[in-house]
């Protein structure tokens, strides 16, 4: 019995720390993913230490979201938003009321049910990724939560700017319904895509090879075309040459006949 608590210990003692390690890489992944929608969504307002300093004093990235929309639609600076949000003990929606920000009308719904984040969370969905309520609710129905959503879609960006292969979305959104960790996510779509941009290079290089062939050919046949043009044009003044002597030719006795 003693030897078996020690060896329970020992698995434990080698299991746990692994599992804090993948939840930390799993952490370090949403927290990079949530960071880069945020910049891409306030391009001009935030920055990457604005964000670490609102994260420290607690607020969460739905929140931030929203702070910076009562900030820009106000033009107002963040702490003059938190601030009186703090001093007047007011909610978000409240805080926009009186900063003259109506938040449904640029999209931002806070509703009663759901928390601030849920509700900042769902609007980056909705404006940086233009997903509707409905593309929302049916990936909630899933099993993922709109912070899960959101990274799915950021990752994608990130890896696709262009979004010319959506079927590299579908798969981290069906990696995560497995609940895969986000560095085994990652990992796997970053081959994905390295795959797919390796099949593109290969195609564009085939089409510009295929390109400079044509363009070959048609140097080849503008060089036979010339050819043949000077070709002809040696033969025209070969025959005009001929005709020449033969006029030469017949002039001559018809001189001697006139003598």
């Amino acid at each position: 019995m003693k030897k078996l608590v020690i060896g329970f210990l020992l698995v434990s003692m080698i299991l746990v720390p692994m599992f804090v390690s993948a939840q930390q890489g799993d952490t370090a992944v949403e927290n990079r993913m949530m960071v880069s929608s945020l910049l891409s969504a306030f391009p001009d307002f935030l920055t990457e230490d604005i964000i670490n300093q609102l994260r420290a004093q607690g607020y969460g990235y739905g929140e931030i979201a929203i702070i910076s929309v009562i900030a820009t639609q106000s033009s107002n600076n963040i702490t003059d938003v938190i601030n009186y949000a703090k001093e007047n003990n007011l909610g978000w929606g409240e805080t926009a009321n009186y900063f003259g920000v109506k938040l449904s009308r640029i999209g931002l719904y806070i509703n009663p049910k759901d928390e601030a984040e849920i509700s900042g969370m769902n609007y980056l969905l909705r404006q940086r990724y233009q997903l509707s309520n409905y593309d929302i609710y049916r990936l909630r129905l899933k099993g993922l939560k709109s912070d899960e959503i959101l990274v799915c879609y950021e990752l994608y960006s990130r890896l696709d700017p262009k979004g010319e292969n959506p079927e590299l979305l579908q798969s981290i959104i069906r990696a995560r319904e497995q609940k895969r960790d986000w560095n085994r996510i990652v990992e796997q779509v970053s081959n994905a895509g390295q795959s797919a941009q390796i099949r593109e290079e290969a195609k564009a290089r085939g089409k510009n090879q295929q390109q400079g062939n044509q363009q070959q050919g048609n140097q080849q046949q503008g060089n036979q075309q010339q050819g043949n043009q000077q070709q002809g044009n040696q033969q025209q003044g070969n025959q005009q040459q001929g005709n020449q002597q033969q006029g030469n030719q017949q002039q001559g006795p018809n001189n001697r006949n006139s003598k």
